[in-house]
């Protein structure tokens, strides 16, 4: 299975926690993670991320398992953004320790 890329954000595999990571200007946008992949008899396969220049493929062996085939990766993003170098950001100026 492939996708296709295009479009602004650079993409990076990240083969130890198989992760594909959506970058903006060096920032983390979305996440491709996750990858779940499992046929009709609910028995999990073996599948894995592989990035190529313009496409992502979901990689996996189908050999002897029960179709349909079930592929399941969640795509995510950042649950709150902001920009820490704006005028007046503000960013800890709240915090406080207290000594009592």
């Amino acid at each position: 299975m492939s996708m296709a890329l295009s479009g602004r954000l650079s993409a990076e595999l990240n083969v130890a926690n198989e992760t594909v990571v959506f970058k903006d200007h060096g920032d983390d946008v979305l996440l491709y993670a996750g990858l779940h992949v499992y046929d009709a008899n609910g028995d999990t396969l073996e599948a894995s991320f592989k990035l190529l220049l313009d496409k992502i493929q979901i990689r996996l062996s189908d050999k002897g398992v029960q179709y349909p085939i079930t592929v399941d990766p969640l795509l995510t993003s950042p649950s709150w953004t902001a920009e820490s170098d704006q005028v007046a950001a503000y960013f800890g100026y709240s915090v406080q320790q207290q000594v009592m």
